[in-house]
């Protein structure tokens, strides 16, 4: 499957959904299509793409299209990642945050019990969680900016 010809499909499936869930994935799978389209692409670039839509097996009719399609957009986000180093906006402040939550929310306990047994646990995960969102967004807010700069985001 070309790119032109997943981008045409994904958006036809954007056209004919009503859900605002399933318009949101299949939306952002058609503007990660076309920011690739808009690269300028090596031919080896460009086949190994092509050959990782045709084994996704886009137009393949699932019982729940939507999950379908979700699974195969990460599966073709990951890749992009892993083979060309190209991420999607706020890629790693996404990635961050869920970091910055769960060390957050450990410390938070951690803290808690160490102060007060009782009260000090519901403190601490509160405080801790917050704080662990805060630091995560920054860092991956950060990371972003250096993959942008670098011209990693699609």
């Amino acid at each position: 499957m070309t790119l032109q010809e997943a981008t045409t499909f994904i958006k036809s499936l954007v056209n004919t959904t009503e859900r605002k869930h399933e318009k949101k994935i299949y939306s952002d799978f058609a503007h990660m299509l076309n920011s690739l389209q808009k690269r300028d692409l090596t031919p080896e670039q460009l086949s190994s793409i092509e050959e990782k839509l045709t084994s996704l097996d886009l137009k393949a009719n699932p019982e729940k299209r939507k999950r379908h399609i979700a699974k195969k957009f990460l599966e073709l986000k990951t890749f992009i990642e892993k083979e060309f180093s190209w991420v999607t906006e706020k890629h790693y402040a996404q990635k961050w945050m869920v970091l910055g939550m769960s060390f957050g929310m450990s410390f938070g306990i951690a803290f808690g019990a160490a102060f007060n047994p009782s009260i000090g646990i519901g403190i601490g995960i509160s405080l801790g969680l917050s704080l662990g969102i805060a630091f995560g967004m920054a860092l991956g807010a950060q990371k972003d900016a250096a993959a942008k700069k670098k011209g990693r985001v699609l």
